[in-house]
Formats: structure tokens, C-alpha cells, sequence
């Protein structure tokens, strides 16, 4: 049974974008297109690119002990050679500190405390220890900001030309966010709101179905699955939380669609599988005859639906009661 889902109330908080954001996005647009040549630098300094020898070390001495028995002991680590702006706002300032001031064929050892939220989830939280060996002293050159500059870079015309897109293009992406936000806090109270046990076949379907997600994903990325050495009961098992949560909201948001007669309408349908012609480049009449028999025309359908639902219920909780919904038609 369904809750009072037009009591739902959230809010849809969109950050403003000012100059300073779109002055930081064409800065990291140069910092992008910046080239390196050898300096002839006795040290390295604040903005120099120091190409330095890493090997990572030991983190202490028992982890070498001599009485450790020589299948224990793991191979020495292979030095890496590594290219780092010194004081660089992506540059962890313990490697900073390090090679601030060396010489070419200098060398030191460093310890580095990585913070939990570092990218690299390998090294997220850890303490590692490197012997640096500084191999040599770059300088970057950063284009400047010219009109020659954005066009070949970006396709821009002119610089205010790409201040402008860059402008629409946060905005945009903050709204998205914002939006995404406000659906998860809807589907959330939603979900609170009307608790009931989904059959566990469905279940069952969406775990293969986000499996399935994945393994496409490895292969994209140039991996072959079948080599990896997976657990699958406890790749399921991962999967399992998640895809009972988007069963319930899906079978909550169908129920919603059928009490407000929300219906994806020709047009939108149309509109999907003419995007997919053009991106395939296939005839639209013969894809639209595949999909069809395929099922997928029919997905489609669903996910245009479930989209308009939630358009409803987010401008209803936001406070601004939905007359019509894009791509949907109330029946």
C-alpha cells in the first residue's frame, strides 16, 4: 500500500556559479595543456616538475627481519620514475617538503602519510615510506589565456565565448546533482513510508542485471572476466542490498504512475530511439523493428515512466505541483 507520497516535502539546493568557479575551470584547462622542457635549475623550487627515482621502502625493519625465513621475505619493489610539480595544489605536501631544495642525483628518504579520501583507494590511509633519487629539473610553461588558445583546445571562438558555455555547462551539472539528490531523499521517505517484502526472484534478476553492468565494464576496460579469479557468491552478495532497494522504489514508483495516470508518451519514446539510430547509425525504422521485438522498446517505455514519476514527485516536494511532466502524459 502506498504512503501519503504528496506529503513528501525536501529541498533542492543548487550551489550558485560565480566567476571564481569558471576563472578555476579555465585555469585547469591551461594547467592541462602545459608542456615541460629540461631547466637548467640548481634546485628544485616551488613550481619546478622534479622527475625523481621512487623505490618504495620497508615499513620498518622487521618486515626484512634476518631470521625470517627466506619464502617470507618479499622481493625488493621496483623504483618508479615519477614527475611532480613541487608545491603543486595536487602535489601531497610531504613530497613537497621532500624535494624542495634537491640537487640532481640527490637523495632522501620520506615517509608519507596518505589521508583517508586520497584517490587511490590502495593507498587511502596508509603510511608509506620511498627513497627518492632526484634524476633531473623540469619547468612548465602554461599557455596563456588567448583566443587562439581556447579554439585549438576547445572549439571555442573566442575566451568570453568559452566563459559562457563553461558557466552553463556548472550550472547544468549542479542542477543535475541537485536533482539526483532531491530523488534519493524522495525515494528514501518513500521507501519509509511503505515497507513490504519483494519477491526475492526479482531480486535475484537485478543482482544478474548489475553483474552484468560490471563485467561489461571489465571489458571495456580491456579485461576478460572469465581470467579474473572472481567470487561470485560474494560478488551477489555485495549487490544485494542495493538491488533490493531498487526493486521495492521501482515497484513504489510503478504503483505511483498507475494512481496519477503517468504514461511515457509516443513522442518521448520516439525521441530515445532516434537518439539511439543516430548514435548507432542505423536506420531508424529497422532498429525501432529490433527493439521492439527484442523487448528493449518496451524498457524504454518503462524508464521514460519511472523518470516522469519522479519528475512529479520531486516538483511536488519542492513545492512546485507538476501540471504536466516532460516526455509524459497524465491519461
Amino acid at each position: 500500500e502506498l504512503g501519503d507520497y504528496r506529503s513528501i516535502r525536501t529541498e533542492m539546493n543548487v550551489p550558485p556559479t560565480g566567476p571564481a568557479d569558471v576563472e578555476a575551470a579555465l585555469e585547469a584547462l591551461r594547467q592541462r595543456h602545459s608542456s615541460t622542457e629540461p631547466s637548467d635549475a640548481a634546485q628544485a623550487e616551488d613550481g619546478a616538475i622534479a622527475v625523481v627515482e621512487a623505490t618504495p621502502l620497508p615499513a620498518n625493519e622487521s618486515d626484512v627481519a634476518p631470521e625470517a625465513a627466506p619464502a617470507s621475505v618479499p622481493p625488493p619493489a621496483l623504483p618508479q620514475e615519477l614527475s611532480i610539480e613541487v608545491g603543486g595544489a595536487d602535489t601531497l605536501p610531504q613530497f613537497s617538503e621532500a624535494l624542495r631544495g634537491m640537487r640532481p642525483d640527490e637523495e632522501r628518504d620520506l615517509e608519507v602519510a596518505y589521508p583517508a579520501d586520497y584517490p587511490n583507494a590502495g593507498l587511502a590511509g596508509q603510511t608509506r615510506k620511498y627513497h627518492l633519487k632526484l634524476k633531473g629539473i623540469q619547468k612548465k610553461t602554461v599557455p596563456d589565456l588567448t583566443d587562439d588558445f581556447v579554439k585549438h583546445a576547445t572549439g571555442a571562438d573566442t575566451v568570453e565565448e568559452l566563459r559562457r558555455r563553461i558557466g552553463e555547462n556548472l550550472t547544468a551539472e549542479r542542477q543535475h546533482q541537485a536533482r539526483h539528490q532531491a530523488e534519493e531523499a524522495i525515494v528514501d521517505q518513500l521507501l519509509r513510508q511503505s515497507p513490504f517484502p519483494v519477491p526475492e526472484s526479482l531480486v535475484d534478476k537485478q543482482v544478474e542485471a548489475k553483474i552484468e553492468r560490471n563485467l561489461r565494464g571489465l571489458a571495456d576496460q580491456g579485461l576478460d572476466p572469465r581470467k579474473l579469479k572472481l567470487d561470485w557468491a560474494k560478488l551477489r552478495k555485495r549487490h544485494e542490498d542495493s538491488a533490493r532497494r531498487e526493486v521495492r522504489a521501482a515497484l513504489l514508483l510503478e504503483k505511483i504512475a498507475d494512481k496519477e495516470n503517468i504514461a511515457a508518451t509516443p513522442e518521448a519514446v520516439e525521441a530515445e530511439v532516434q537518439r539511439a539510430a543516430e548514435e548507432l547509425q542505423q536506420p531508424v525504422d529497422a532498429l525501432r523493428a529490433r527493439l521492439r521485438d527484442n523487448g528493449v522498446l518496451d524498457r524504454i517505455e518503462n524508464r521514460i515512466r519511472q523518470e516522469s514519476v519522479l519528475e512529479f514527485l520531486v516538483r511536488n516536494a519542492t513545492g512546485t505541483v507538476a501540471g504536466s511532466v516532460e516526455g509524459a502524459a497524465t491519461q
